[in-house]
């Protein structure tokens, strides 16, 4: 996420939501009330449970080369097992000013889909998901988020498993269930955690700012989340104790 983006050719209803941004008032709590709201939100969300029944779509998040692996290994097996469709983001590479790769495009990632020797191959249910908010060189998880809904909320489907990278799966899931908000899609959201990977490997992060490892990347995601909480922009981010509520709703 971040600050001051416009969104070219999106529908009305995504551009209201930058209106009602510029009438908000930011909010002055962080993201995690207390410790043990941040204990639960990330037990919730690192193990939640899947849907008895099959669901509507699954969607990775993109994210760097070194970490895309983690994300396409679980939605492969979820599209697979249990999905009636495997969602990949329909644009092209996606590089950053640095030259790191933060997605390296629909393409690798249908490869990357490819079902092991012997396993029924999942290509006759992967869609492309049109990315109307280009963003140039602003594209982050609040766009990928407008994006995914929007396609979902036009299908009319109900149910909806989104994995992504461990380090990125609380802001990821905190941005698609505020998308699904503000849209009024009254479905459900899953998150599905993406394959663990060596925590003191150097990697890019995601904002381009140089080689870290994972390990400091979750504290970069912290740190992200309370800034997007305190200046309530692109749009104010529900924070974890409504997404409890969420998840307490969901779940009844």
């Amino acid at each position: 996420m971040g600050e001051n983006i416009n969104y070219p050719g999106a529908p009305k209803e995504w551009n209201d939501l930058v209106d009602k941004v510029e009438s908000s008032s930011a909010s002055v709590q962080p993201f995690y009330a207390s410790p043990e709201e941040q204990s639960e939100y990330l037990a919730r969300v690192y193990k939640d449970c899947l849907p008895k029944d099959n669901f509507d779509a699954v969607y990775g998040f993109g994210c760097h080369r070194h970490n895309e692996c983690s994300v396409l290994e679980k939605v492969w097996v979820c599209g697979h097992n249990w999905s009636k469709f495997v969602l990949v983001l329909g644009r092209g590479e996606y590089v950053l000013k640095d030259g790191a790769v933060a997605y390296s495009g629909e393409i690798a990632w249908r490869n990357g889909l490819v079902s092991p020797e012997g396993l029924a191959p999942i290509d006759h249910k992967i869609l492309s998901v049109p990315a109307v908010q280009s963003g140039g060189e602003n594209y982050n998880t609040f766009l990928e988020s407008l994006d995914v809904m929007g396609f979902v909320k036009s299908q009319g489907w109900g149910s909806l498993v989104i994995v992504a990278f461990p380090a990125h799966l609380p802001r990821a899931f905190a941005s698609i269930v505020t998308v699904a908000k503000h849209l009024g899609w009254n479905g459900k959201i899953f998150a599905a955690c993406g394959k663990s990977l060596p925590w003191l490997e150097g990697v890019t992060h995601s904002h381009g700012t140089g080689a870290i490892t994972r390990a400091t990347s979750v504290k970069e995601e912290q740190k992200r989340l309370d800034t997007y909480c305190k200046s309530g922009k692109p749009v104010p981010l529900l924070r974890a104790g409504g997404l409890l509520k969420y998840l307490n709703e969901r779940d009844a």
